[in-house]
């Protein structure tokens, strides 16, 4: 039998996780709190990433690179790897990858990304 283990605590409204096998993390936006952070196996939580925003749904590319829900200006964001992994990234070290301000007009959310990059 399964059972819950509470990983972090101290959150105000995280979703979006997703799963890093290559370096055993949990990602996740904390849209209220206005970050994307990951925790490990030792509970640490770490912000990867402040837009200045409220963040929303995740996906990383096949590089590594992080895609980041920008719900207020209704646009993907991307976060290369490498700044990524430093942690404290802000918005000035992303840059666009998509503009989705006219696929919907009542808020972006989720995200799911496909193998060739579309998201």
């Amino acid at each position: 039998m399964h059972s819950i283990e509470m990983v972090a605590g101290d959150l105000y409204f995280p979703e979006g996780p997703r799963w890093r096998p290559d370096e055993n993390k949990l990602y996740f936006s904390d849209v209220m709190a206005g970050k994307v952070s990951r925790v490990g196996e030792n509970g640490i939580v770490e912000t990867v990433f402040e837009p200045g925003e409220f963040p929303s749904g995740l996906g990383f590319l096949d590089n590594g690179d992080m895609l980041v829900v920008a719900t207020e200006s209704h646009e993907i964001v991307k976060v290369q790897r490498d700044v990524m992994l430093k942690g404290g990234a802000s918005r000035s070290d992303s840059v666009r990858h998509a503009d989705i301000s006219t696929s919907y007009n009542t808020g972006n959310n989720d995200m799911v990304v496909a193998q060739n990059g579309n998201a």
